[in-house]
C-alpha cells in the first residue's frame, strides 16, 4: 500500500481508536454468536444444539478480545 494511502488512513486520536475497536469487537461477538443460536433454532436442533451454541459464543468472545484488545 502506498505510503500516502496509509498516512491518511491512519487515525491519531485514541479516543476514536478505542471507540472503532470496541464497535469491531462487539459486532464480530454478536455475529458469531447470534449466527450459532441462528442455524441452531432454524434447523430445528439438527444443525446444531446447546454445545454448538456455547462454542460460537466462546469462537466469537475469543475473536473480539484478539481483534480489539491491543488498542483497548
Amino acid at each position: 500500500m502506498d505510503r500516502g494511502i496509509k498516512n491518511k488512513l491512519k487515525v491519531s486520536s485514541p479516543i476514536f481508536r478505542e471507540f472503532v475497536a470496541e464497535c469491531l469487537g462487539t459486532f464480530i461477538l454478536v455475529a458469531f454468536g447470534d449466527a450459532c443460536v441462528a442455524q441452531s433454532v432454524l434447523s430445528k436442533g439438527e444443525k446444531g444444539d446447546f454445545f454448538s451454541i456455547n462454542w460460537g459464543w466462546g469462537l466469537g468472545g475469543m475473536l473480539a478480545v484478539l481483534i480489539c484488545g491491543g488498542v483497548s
